[in-house]
């Protein structure tokens, strides 16, 4: 059979009409050449992406947290709201695991002490004692307290307030391994009668509240140094 030539116009017309079926397959195969490979990328940055969302957000919400907490704390001590700084305690106390009754009776004579001391610590007895427990000085120091260097280094500790009493300081510490804030109101020592200083009556308050669940602040216990 001898091939048969056609005609110009049908030649063209066969081409012309193949094109788009060329150009369909060519962006066919460049779609599945390229977009696989678009796709892993685009799924990766995004896993990424919202991972390191993730971890930020646990992060700050674990910090914000507790400086949160810490705030509430102040304010309720701040303007006397007797119901919020109960919230920060589980009634009744145990006295003797956390030797609240000598942070109590810290500024009386010893020989005013009731004796022996109550083993527990009551609702009631916060509601007596609560300017006793958080005496002026440690009210004085906590507006004192810098809370954007508190949350960025996780502790601060005011300039020495001296108010015409024995100078002293509040210092804040919070420590993330054991979820633990700190609060330690330490007295320098005092002068004699020559007006020179001496270190016999340096001594510290030490109050640890235990931050629970991500939420909110609860005593712990108190302990004494010096």
């Amino acid at each position: 059979m001898k091939n048969q030539i056609l005609p110009l116009a049908t030649l063209t017309g066969c081409i012309i009409s193949r094109i788009p079926i060329l150009s369909c397959c060519l962006l066919s195969l460049s779609v599945l050449c390229c977009n696989p490979q678009n796709n892993s990328t685009d799924k990766s940055l995004t896993d990424s992406t919202a991972q390191l969302s993730s971890t930020a957000a646990t992060t700050n919400d674990v910090t914000v947290n507790w400086i949160d907490a810490f705030q509430e704390f102040s304010t309720a001590i701040a303007v006397k709201d007797l119901a919020k700084q109960k919230s920060f305690f589980v009634f009744p106390i145990d006295a003797d695991s956390t030797q609240i009754w000598y942070a109590v009776y810290d500024k009386m004579p010893e020989n005013e002490w009731p004796s022996p001391l109550p083993s527990t610590f009551s609702e009631a007895d916060y509601d007596k004692y609560h300017s006793n427990l958080f005496p002026e000085d440690f009210q004085n120091g906590l507006p004192k307290v810098k809370i954007d260097s508190l949350l960025k280094d996780g502790e601060y500790t005011t300039p020495m307030i001296n108010d015409g009493k024995i100078p002293y300081y509040l210092a804040v510490h919070f420590d993330e391994t054991s979820q633990m804030l700190q609060f330690t109101l330490s007295y320098s020592g005092g002068v004699d009668e020559q007006g020179d200083y001496v270190s016999e009556g340096e001594y510290a308050l030490i109050y640890l509240f235990k931050f629970e669940d991500g939420k909110t602040l609860r005593f712990d216990k108190m302990l004494f140094a010096g």
